[in-house]
């Protein structure tokens, strides 16, 4: 009885996790849509195509972070450095 009890309070709880997580979620996907449709409207029609793809090469660069150095004098802890 006790464990049924206990792995249905694990049950709940783990969908008020994903339940907040979501609602945290939908606000952080509004303001971002809101704030970069201007940019991409302005980067499709008024900018030179050339660099778009200039500004796009270089948005893509932190997806390889194995080609970053990686500095180790902060303290003895690893950061990327810029």
């Amino acid at each position: 009885m006790r464990n049924t009890v206990i792995h249905n309070s694990d049950k709940e709880a783990a969908r008020l996790r994903r339940t907040l997580a979501l609602y945290n979620t939908l606000p952080n996907v509004f303001w971002s849509v809101l704030c970069l449709v201007p940019i991409t409207v302005f980067c499709y029609t008024l900018m030179p195509p050339v660099w778009f793809y200039v500004f796009l090469a270089l948005s893509l660069v932190p997806l390889f972070p194995a080609q970053c150095p990686v500095r180790s004098d902060a303290g003895g802890k690893d950061h990327l450095g810029v």
